[in-house]
């Protein structure tokens, strides 16, 4: 009898270890449960964070096509429209005189210096290939007992005028690269590589005369020819105009078509009528 109340006691003592056991495990399963709810909870917001960088990273690559595009887009559209233009100038000539009639555009018909290509020697018009701010000069030299009034012309609207007046020449200055002339010798040494705009003006004495040359690297690039009180004056007249044009407006010299010219304009290699234009800056 006594062995089998030894027997129940020992079971009775494993049973209550065992429920221990049992406790002990379902509380490590509720923690590990926990545990993985909280890890759960740490993935899902880390996945959350993941969406939201990879959208951000979407936007700024987005963005930043966006950026390339319009970039490509814009040098695209400037270079298809104006491929290779970096400057634009021009000045040519008439290669002999003409006897104009009114409301007629002067042919400069010798061309000098064309960068850019705007002007045609045919048709007498400087068409702008970009736009731009634009200086544009011309000089009109009567031969003797003529004249007349002759008109700068951009997009029907008139820009400059002369009626046969000697005008002051422009002095041009640049005050980055300064230093270029050489008042003993009379030369003006380029410091910097560029298209250069030159002007002078000759005022003779009474009863005196001559031909005077604008020369560059051995090249004649202008012609004055200056009289004074010697019964038939040559009187060449100038003026300078700054015009805002943009791309594909048409700029030109004429007579007045109100008042008819008389006599004939004069060119050849003492004196130049001619046409020039440069570009200054883009537009403002």
């Amino acid at each position: 009898m006594s062995d089998i109340s030894s027997r129940l006691s020992e079971l009775e003592n494993i049973v209550k270890s065992q429920n221990s056991r049992i406790i002990q495990l379902e509380e490590n399963v509720e923690t590990f449960r926990q545990n993985n709810t909280q890890l759960g909870e740490i993935i899902e917001g880390q996945k959350e964070q993941l969406k939201s960088l990879e959208r951000r990273g979407d936007q700024q690559r987005s963005d930043q096509q966006d950026n390339i595009v319009k970039q490509l887009t814009r040098e695209s559209r400037l270079l298809s429209a104006n491929p290779g233009v970096t400057t634009v100038a021009f000045h040519a000539r008439l290669s002999k005189p003409e006897t104009p009639a009114k409301h007629h555009t002067i042919i400069f018909d010798l061309i000098n210096t064309n960068s850019g290509n705007g002007y045609n020697k045919f048709s007498g018009v400087f068409t702008a290939p970009v736009d731009g701010i634009y200086v544009f000069s011309y000089t009109i030299v009567p031969e003797c007992n003529s004249y007349g009034a002759f008109e700068l012309v951009s997009n029907r609207q008139i820009q400059g005028v002369v009626f046969l007046k000697l005008i002051a020449g422009v002095t041009i200055q640049d005050p980055l690269h300064g230093n270029g002339y050489n008042k003993f010798s009379g030369v003006f040494t380029a410091p910097v590589d560029g298209i250069y705009v030159f002007s002078y003006t000759i005022v003779p004495e009474c009863n005196s005369y001559g031909a005077f040359e604008l020369v560059s690297n051995r090249q004649i690039q202008g012609v004055v020819f200056s009289e004074a009180d010697s019964g038939c004056d040559y009187t060449g007249s100038s003026t300078v105009s700054v015009v805002e044009l943009a791309q594909g407006d048409v700029t030109f010299v004429r007579t007045s078509p109100t008042y008819t010219p008389v006599g004939t304009i004069v060119s050849n290699g003492n004196m130049w009528t001619s046409f020039a234009g440069w570009r200054i800056s883009d537009r403002m």
